[in-house]
């Protein structure tokens, strides 16, 4: 593949990965939790993930009202 094919897939992936961790986030926001560990067992390794709040934006009172 060329090194264009290669960037394109890169961004791909990094796409997916960003769409999988907002949601993520959804569900840990259904959750009403500030801080979640996740373990996750693969068949080479253990990953934990950590979503934690960090804190309310500024204008995101506003959208909600809209």
């Amino acid at each position: 593949m060329s090194e264009e094919s290669d960037d394109i897939l890169d961004a791909a992936e990094h796409s997916a990965a960003e769409l999988v961790a907002a949601q993520l986030i959804s569900r840990v926001k259904a959750l009403h939790v500030a801080e979640i560990d996740l373990t996750i067992v693969d068949e080479s390794c253990m990953w934990v993930v950590t979503v934690r709040r960090l804190g309310i934006l500024p204008d995101e009172s506003a959208a909600h009202t809209q």
